[in-house]
C-alpha cells in the first residue's frame, strides 16, 4: 500500500470522528477577511470559536469561511481540515506566529512522536507578511504559515500559501509526509528566510512533490544544523535564536521530485554541517531560479553560522532530469569570492552523488557546476564518488 494510501486509510475512519463546517463553529454577523494578495486589514479573529473542536483530535472540520487568526490552531493526531478553493486563513496584524502547528512538539527522536494521521487539503494560507514586524516569538519559533514538529503521516495538499514572513512550512522530526500540489507566492516583500517548504532535522521518508513555487530564499530546504539557536549579527542579517539545539538530526530517506521553480532565488538547498543528509532523491525540476537551483553545502562562507560548524555530512544523494534556467537575479551578496550563480554549487563532505540528466544554465555566463574545495579558514572539503553527468568530480 502507497504512503497516501496508508494515510488515508489511518485519518478519519474511526466511529468517534466528528465532522463540522467551519461556519456552524462562528457566530452570526462573524465578518470574514480577504485572503489575496493586498488583502488590506484582517476582520475578525476566528482562533476561539475553532480550536475547541479541534482539541482531542479524531475530527474532520469542512473550512468554508475565509477568516483571520491571532494565535496558531494547534491540531492533534486524527485531524482532518479540507477546505474549499477559495477559503482559509490570514495571520492578524502583528501576530508573529504560524497560523497552524501540531499541539505536541517533540523537536527530536521518530520514536517520540505523538500527534499522527493529519490532513490540511486545499484552501488559501496567509502569512501577512507586510504587517509582522518580527520573524517570531520565543514561544512559537519562527512567524510561518504552518509549523510541524513532531509528527507522523502528515498529509499537506492542494493548498496555495502566499506572503509568509519566514517559511510557508516548517517541519522537523516529520516522518512518513507528504506535501504536493501545493503553490506558493512569498511577494516582493524582501527579507532573508522567506522560504517555500522546510525540513530541518529528524525527519524520516517524507515526499515533496507538484510544487510552483516563488520565493525570496529557498523554495526548498533540507537543513539538519541551522542557525535557529543563535542569537549574532551579519552585516546583511541577524539571527535570532527560536529554536532548542535538540531538533538539529539527521535527514533521511526524502523526495523531491517535479518542482517549477516561478522565479526563486535559490531552488533547493541541502544543508548540514555535522549531522547526516542521506539517501536523497531529486527529480524532475523545472523553471527559473536567481542564483544557484541546487545548493549543497555547509554554509560555506561563514562556517560558523551552523550549529555546531562542521564540514558537511552528505551521502547517496541522486539527481536526474534538472532543466532550469538561471537568471543570475543576485539576491545575497556572497563573500571571498564564492560564485553568486550556477546549476548546482557543493561544497561539503559528499560521498555517493550521482547526477544525470542534468542541464546547462542556459545562460553563458553562469556555470553548470560549481565546487568549492576550500572554503573559509582554509577548510577542505572531500569528495567521493561524485558522477554528474557522466563525470566523476572527485
Amino acid at each position: 500500500m502507497s504512503l497516501i494510501s496508508i494515510l488515508y486509510a489511518n485519518t478519519g475512519t474511526s466511529s468517534a470522528v466528528r465532522t463540522e463546517y467551519l461556519s456552524n463553529l462562528l457566530p452570526v454577523g462573524f465578518q470574514e477577511s480577504t485572503l489575496t494578495f493586498e488583502a488590506g486589514v484582517p476582520r475578525q479573529n476566528a482562533e476561539q470559536y475553532i480550536q475547541p473542536f479541534l482539541d482531542g483530535g479524531n475530527c474532520k472540520l469542512i473550512w468554508d469561511r475565509k477568516v483571520a487568526l491571532s494565535i496558531p490552531l494547534r491540531l492533534e493526531t486524527n485531524t482532518n481540515i479540507s477546505a474549499f478553493s477559495d477559503t482559509g486563513a490570514i495571520l492578524a496584524n502583528g501576530s508573529e506566529k504560524p497560523l497552524f502547528m501540531n499541539k505536541n512538539i517533540v523537536f527530536a527522536g521518530n520514536e517520540n512522536i505523538i500527534d499522527k494521521d493529519i490532513i490540511i487539503d486545499g484552501g488559501i494560507w496567509n502569512g501577512n507578511n507586510p504587517n509582522q514586524a518580527t520573524k517570531g516569538t520565543a514561544e512559537y519559533g519562527l512567524a510561518t504559515i504552518m509549523s510541524f514538529h513532531g509528527c507522523k503521516n502528515l498529509y499537506v495538499q492542494n493548498c496555495r500559501f502566499y506572503e509568509p514572513r519566514t517559511y510557508c512550512i516548517m517541519s522537523n522530526n516529520m516522518v512518513d509526509s507528504v506535501y504536493q500540489d501545493i503553490y506558493i507566492d512569498v511577494g516582493t516583500n524582501g527579507s532573508s528566510n522567506k522560504d517555500g517548504v522546510h525540513f530541518d532535522g529528524w525527519c524520516y521518508n517524507c515526499r515533496v512533490s507538484r510544487m510552483n513555487v516563488k520565493t525570496l530564499d529557498d523554495a526548498i530546504g533540507f537543513n539538519t544544523n541551522d542557525a535557529h539557536t543563535k542569537t549574532f549579527g551579519l552585516p546583511d542579517r541577524t539571527f535570532t535564536a527560536f529554536y532548542d539545539v535538540s531538533m538539529y538530526g539527521p535527514i533521511k530517506k526524502m523526495i523531491v521530485e517535479d518542482i517549477f521553480f516561478n522565479d526563486s532565488i535559490f531552488g533547493l538547498r541541502i544543508l548540514s554541517s555535522i549531522a547526516e543528509v542521506s539517501d536523497i532523491t531529486i527529480r524532475r525540476f523545472r523553471g527559473k531560479t536567481g542564483q544557484y537551483c541546487i545548493l549543497i553545502d555547509n554554509f560555506q562562507t561563514n562556517l560558523d553560522w551552523c550549529t555546531p560548524p562542521g564540514k558537511g555530512n552528505f551521502k547517496n544523494i541522486t539527481i536526474d532530469d534538472i532543466d532550469v534556467v538561471i537568471s543570475n537575479r543576485v539576491q545575497w551578496t556572497i563573500p571571498n569570492g564564492a560564485p553568486k550563480s550556477a546549476v548546482i554549487n557543493i561544497a561539503a563532505n559528499v560521498s555517493n552523488l550521482t547526477g544525470t540528466n542534468m542541464q546547462p544554465s542556459r545562460n553563458p555566463n553562469i556555470p553548470f557546476i560549481e565546487f568549492r574545495k576550500i572554503a573559509m579558514d582554509n577548510v577542505s572539503y572531500v569528495y567521493n564518488n561524485v558522477v554528474i553527468n557522466g563525470v566523476n568530480y572527485n
